[in-house]
């Protein structure tokens, strides 16, 4: 009878093991879901139905750069009457080698937009090398145009893509860049660098020819 009893303690104990494991995995996906869910219904890239992603220097629109040398990311969207308040748009960038001005020790700027909108602009690193621009504040008006300002100082090419509707723009802008030339502080030291090797084998000629 003890023996019996024992075996269904053992029992009941894989029971609840099993039972806790399933409730944890059930747990696990509603909470993801409903993450996915808030994320859905505040990402508003897909209320984007018209517009233009583009660099430009001098009120022109560039396709490169020197390093060093200003330009801006310029962003116009136009957006559905389904656009509201609380959602945000987020821009991709193949790499972090924008050099944004006057982001504050979060990687956000405030930036007078269009229609009197004041936006915030907030620069994330996705941890491989490539980032996003998350734009969040847009309150009214039917587009949003603004521009974020900085500077390269590698050479490099640099695409920044922003999702839209399916319909327009077959649901992507897309901005390439490419910065040329080299960094001023490493051309410096590299000019050092040549004068200091042309110096050593000047001495060493001079020391084989005595």
């Amino acid at each position: 009878m003890k023996e019996l009893i024992n075996k269904f303690k053992k029992l009941d104990e894989r029971v609840i093991t099993i039972i806790s494991i399933v409730c944890l995995i059930l747990v696990s996906a509603v909470i993801a879901a409903l993450a996915e869910s808030s994320t859905s219904e505040i990402y508003g890239n897909e209320s984007i139905i018209s517009g233009d992603l583009y660099f430009m220097s001098k009120n022109q629109k560039v396709t490169s750069i020197p390093v060093d040398e200003p330009v801006s990311l310029h962003v116009f969207i136009g957006l559905s009457a389904s656009a509201t308040s609380d959602q945000y748009y987020v821009i991709d960038l193949d790499s972090l080698d924008f050099d944004i001005y006057n982001l504050n020790s979060e990687n956000k700027i405030k930036i007078q937009a269009s229609e009197g909108n004041i936006i915030e602009a907030w620069v994330r690193d996705k941890g491989d090398g490539t980032g996003e621009i998350v734009i969040s504040g847009w309150k009214s008006g039917t587009t949003l145009s603004f521009n974020l300002t900085g500077e390269f100082h590698e050479k490099g090419k640099t695409t920044a893509t922003m999702a839209t509707n399916k319909n327009f723009s077959n649901g992507k802008l897309t901005a390439e860049i490419e910065s040329y030339g080299e960094n001023i502080i490493h051309y410096i030291f590299h000019q050092m660098e040549l004068l200091l090797k042309m110096q050593v084998e000047m001495i060493y000629l001079q020391i084989i020819h005595y």
